[in-house]
Parts: C-alpha cells; structure tokens; sequence
C-alpha cells in the first residue's frame, strides 16, 4: 500500500469551529466518535488525518497536513489545528493515552515535513506505541484464550465426575435392590418351606390318630 498509518486509530469526536457563530460544531451528519488517524504517503511523502464515524463509517475529516500547520494540545484530551483554508479542527478524545499517540504521529509528521526527511530509519514513537498497544491486545485475547481453555477443561472435569458418580450411585442401588429382592425370595422361600413342613406334621399326626382307631 502506498500510505501507512502512523499510529493506531484513536477514538475521539470530531469537531469544526464555526466562525459565524463562534461555537464548535460536531462535524458529520451526526454526533459520536470518530476513528482518527494519521496516514503517510510513503513515495510523496505527504500526510494527512483521516477520521470515519464508528456508527456508520462516514469520512468526517479528510485533511492534509502541511508544513506550516500549529497542532495545539488546548487540554490533555482535546486538541486543535488550522489546516490550509483556515478550517479549525477539534479532535476530543477518549482517553488521555490516545490523545498522547496522536498527537505523537502528528508531531513525528510535521518534524517529517519541515526537516524534509526521507522515511524515518527506525520506527516513531507513535509507531512505537502503536506497536506496543497491539502486543498488550495480543497478550490479552491470549490470556483469555487460556482462561477460556481453563474454564473448559473444568466443565469437562466436573461433567466427568458428575457421569461417573451417577454411575456408581446406579451400581449401589441396583446392588441393594438385588440384595433385598435376594432377601425377600429367601424369606419367601423359608416361610413356604416352613409351611410345608407344618403341612406334613398335621397330616403325620392325623394318620397316627387314623392308626390308633384301627
């Protein structure tokens, strides 16, 4: 690609002061944030801020960055700059770490451009914290991949322990319904016998009375 970005893109809202009425207005058909970056064209040498809405991605700026533009930090979140046609912009950002690496890409940008320099021989600080953003999301998604692989092999673990303790509990209870079944037929059968023997005893006697009659 011919143009590169300088830095990672940075939340803010975008804003265009209105002269008539002297007040900031948000630029674009509506309000929010805006990804803004800054991107280098690496054969021309030229920059410029680009910023589309997050909702829908309308460009909400387009502006080339020059040699003689003054970015301003009017506060730690909330910077401004004149561009060519006397176009105020004002970029307030999310947080105070992005409105740092922006800033940082734009500065790197302008020294670029008045010191005509060539591509930088090692990378700029803005690119530097770009670098080091996206290795810290790196680790992050990474550690919650484990945490996730780890939250896995638990459910596992007690889905598994759960199986095999409705196994064994099935075994006991089959096992003692087969000891009491075990239980009743022997009982059963020892009240039967029981009961023929009792049978005989009656009926052996009655044919010794028979007997004696005789």
């Amino acid at each position: 690609m011919s143009e590169k970005a300088m830095c990672s893109n940075c939340k803010a809202s975008v804003m265009i002061y209105d002269d008539a009425e002297r007040k900031w207005k948000s630029a674009g058909r509506t309000p929010g944030l805006s990804n803004v970056n800054v991107y280098r064209h690496m054969v021309q040498n030229t920059f410029r801020v680009v910023g589309r809405k997050e909702q829908d991605g309308e460009v909400v700026i387009n502006c080339a960055v020059i040699s003689q533009l003054k970015y301003n930090r009017a506060t730690p979140t909330f910077h401004q700059w004149r561009d060519g046609v006397r176009t105020v912009y004002g970029l307030n950002f999310s947080t105070h770490d992005e409105a740092n690496m922006f800033a940082g890409a734009m500065e790197d940008a302008l020294e670029m451009l008045r010191n005509g320099s060539g591509p930088p021989s090692g990378p700029s600080p803005a690119e530097l914290e770009a670098k080091r953003r996206e290795q810290e999301e790196k680790e992050r998604q990474q550690k919650e991949r484990e945490r996730q692989e780890k939250e896995r092999q638990e459910r596992e673990r007690k889905e598994r322990e759960r199986l095999e303790n409705e196994r064994i509990a099935r075994e006991r209870a089959a096992a003692a319904c087969t000891k009491l079944l075990t239980y009743i037929y022997n009982l059963f059968m020892y009240l039967l016998g029981m009961r023929y023997a009792n049978w005989l005893i009656a009926n052996e006697l009655d044919f010794v009375i028979l007997a004696d009659d005789s």
